[in-house]
């Protein structure tokens, strides 16, 4: 049997202990509960506000949850479209292995200018072959190397980048192909500034012929290898870069009412060198 004593004591703990909760609750719980709808209101009152201004706008759609978890999907599809269309891209702008191979190997000047005076003898060739003018303004155009060149092994790259372009004018056959001038490299950066991600390489050209052979030449610049035989366009023997036009000038020549005269600045790009690969 409990004695009346600890019966007494046993009630007494109870009533303490709701006596304690009671002031909990109304001196810990309902005050932290105000505290929390005080730090709510600004948000809740703009959220109001927002709503209130929305209503009878049916173009504004963005503020239903159902419109925003729209939005979301469709940016990340665009996002992933994004970075495919950015994989294909490098994929046609990356280097062959052979041209790789010579901008990873230590620059040397005398094999630069022999391979220099061979594209344009082959240049020379296949000019003659398609009884097309290559002026001596192209010729010299080609780069050549310069001792305030910060990274000697991007010559290798406009090299390139300029035979397949002057080869890409002579395969479409104008009247003649006037002048190239190798513009500067413009280095591309990341967002934020600390890598370098690409390098570009404008090339502008003058050439003059049949507006139809001109038009091919431009149409023939973004393709490579097979790409121009099912494009239906003049096969040209070792384009393996692509080619971005960036301006062109197309114009009526006086002398030679049946031609066009085509100015041009076509860019070919590559990934950023790293510096021990130039040293």
């Amino acid at each position: 049997m409990i004695s009346e004593r600890k019966l007494w004591r046993f009630q007494l703990g109870l009533l303490l202990a709701a006596i304690g909760l009671a002031a909990l609750y109304w001196f810990g719980y309902r005050n932290l509960g105000t505290w929390a709808r005080e730090l709510d209101k600004p948000a809740t009152d703009t959220q109001k506000k927002l709503l209130a201004a929305a209503q009878g706008k049916p173009y504004i759609r963005a503020l239903t949850p159902g419109a925003l978890r729209s939005s979301v999907e469709q940016m990340q599809q665009a996002a992933t479209l994004l970075q495919q269309a950015g994989q294909a891209a490098r994929a046609r702008i990356e280097l062959d292995e052979a041209l790789r191979a010579k901008v990873g190997e230590e620059f040397q000047l005398l094999e630069f200018e022999r391979s220099r005076l061979q594209v344009i003898a082959d240049l020379r060739r296949a000019a003659e072959q398609k009884k097309v003018t290559l002026a001596d303004a192209a010729l010299k155009g080609l780069p050549e190397f310069d001792a305030e060149i910060p990274q000697p092994a991007l010559l290798w790259v406009q090299l390139a980048l300029a035979r397949q372009l002057l080869a890409t004018a002579i395969a479409c056959e104008p009247r003649v192909v006037q002048a190239l001038t190798v513009l500067p490299i413009k280095p591309h950066a990341s967002a934020d500034g600390k890598q370098l991600v690409l390098e570009e390489f404008p090339l502008r050209l003058e050439l003059s012929g049949a507006a139809s052979n001109l038009v091919m030449f431009m149409t023939s610049l973004p393709l490579r290898g097979g790409e121009l035989t099912a494009a239906g366009a003049r096969e040209v023997p070792g384009k393996s870069q692509a080619l971005f036009i960036d301006r062109f000038i197309l114009r009526n020549t006086v002398p030679y009412p049946s031609e066009a005269s085509l100015d041009i600045v076509a860019a070919g790009f590559c990934e950023g060198l790293k510096a021990e690969a130039t040293k």
